[in-house]
């Protein structure tokens, strides 16, 4: 198999893996996937989304910032980084992060309810400091 293929086999086993709720193991075949194929940015968000759907917000958080350095117009990874950012309360980062999100994408990418999301974080936020 050509690196490329190779990365596409193991970004897709990932996906099943977490489809599957087997984070463990997708989280082995995203790694392989990023190190087969650095270049393609899906598999860096699934690297990324992995480790926030294991509660690893930190690590998640940090995967996307980097990537975002190289792709900052993908609007999944904008998306991704801040529902991350809404884990770990970081809401003001959230509302940031979505801002730069191109308006024609926010109706088909159900960026709206993510900004009210954050902006209802940052009141309790308010109200609680």
């Amino acid at each position: 198999k050509t690196p490329n293929r190779q990365g596409q086999w193991f970004n897709n086993m990932g996906v099943t893996h977490f489809q599957l709720k087997d984070h463990e193991e997708a989280l082995k075949y995203f790694v392989k996937a990023v190190a087969h194929y650095p270049d393609i940015i899906e598999y860096h968000t699934n690297l990324g989304g992995i480790y926030t759907a294991m509660g690893d917000y930190a690590k998640g958080a940090s995967v996307l910032e980097k990537t975002l350095k190289i792709a900052p117009d993908s609007t999944t990874l904008r998306k991704n980084l801040a529902l991350t950012y809404i884990q770990m309360k970081r809401y003001r980062d959230a509302a940031t992060v979505l801002q730069n999100i191109p308006k024609k994408e926010w109706e088909k990418q159900g960026i709206q309810e993510l900004l009210k999301q954050t902006q209802v974080g940052l009141r309790k936020n308010d109200i609680g400091h």
